[in-house]
């Protein structure tokens, strides 16, 4: 039988041989349907443009290709742009990102300075309270955008302040912390 009517080539597996117990059988070969039978001219690779779900019907390989370019391809590239922040800071850094660093370090050098002149004072109540009687290194004052010469610090007990010059851009430059080294409150100036 040929042509179009012929059913699809059934390709035989070799038996697999058991060993023959007291009324066994050996188990019936497995078959594999393959739309062209390689001894006949087919190919066993299906073409470009043939159907993927068999001989007759299901979707044609261009229409696979054609869903994965205009609906999958655009959905990845969208998830790659949600990914990224707005105002993601480029090699220098956007401006605000740049100035929340600096606040975050001076909030964080003076906030240190404060609890060191709570420490020194709670053990000595007439030592100095200015940087250097505190023992504060320029090592422990430099960081990324300040030195140890942007900070200055004094005062009295229950009105200590440290100041860091030059923080901000706008409005007042300075970021100041005032202590009260007997009960520990403390707050900046902005």
């Amino acid at each position: 039988m040929s042509g179009p009517d012929r059913p699809p080539h059934i390709i035989k597996q070799p038996q697999l041989r058991l060993p023959q117990g007291r009324g066994a059988r050996p188990a019936a070969a497995p078959t594999v349907a393959h739309p062209a039978a390689p001894d006949e001219g087919g190919s066993a690779a299906m073409p470009f443009g043939s159907s993927v779900a068999g001989a007759k019907g299901g979707i044609p390989s261009w229409a696979i290709a054609l869903i994965a370019t205009v609906i999958i391809v655009p959905l990845i590239v969208v998830g790659i742009f949600a990914s990224v922040p707005d105002g993601a800071p480029g090699p220098r850094g956007s401006d605000a990102t740049v100035q929340e660093a600096r606040s975050a370090e001076a909030r964080a050098t003076l906030g240190a300075l404060g609890d060191r002149a709570r420490v020194v004072y709670q053990r000595s109540p007439h030592t100095g309270l200015d940087i250097k009687s505190l023992g504060a290194t320029r090592e422990e004052l430099t960081g990324r955008f300040f030195d140890a010469s942007a900070y200055t610090c004094g005062g009295t007990p229950d009105n200590w302040r440290a100041r860091c010059r030059n923080v901000f851009e706008t409005g007042d430059p300075d970021l100041e912390i005032t202590v009260n080294l007997i009960t520990g409150k403390s707050s900046f100036n902005r």
